[in-house]
């Protein structure tokens, strides 16, 4: 991790950020399942292809609005904390 101490920056390191993204994928998906949801029925309501959910729930890139659509029919939001 490469930190820029003038700017107070970080450069994120690709390790860690695909290590999120699988925390991410894991919470996602355990969350569907609590709500007894399947990927189908997670597709019609948010209007989102099942394979992105696919893709999401595996730690593959998709795009925030994705994610925030899944995160809102779950009533989760997306925290951005300083």
């Amino acid at each position: 991790m490469f930190r820029n101490e003038e700017k107070n920056l970080i450069r994120p390191d690709p390790e860690e950020i695909s290590s999120k993204l699988l925390e991410l994928a894991f919470k996602i998906k355990r969350i569907r399942h609590e709500h007894t949801i399947t990927v189908r029925e997670l597709s019609e309501i948010t209007g989102i292809s099942s394979r992105t959910i696919w893709r999401l729930e595996n730690g593959k890139t998709v795009k925030l609005e994705s994610l925030i659509k899944m995160l809102y029919v779950f009533g989760c939001d997306l925290r951005i904390e300083n």
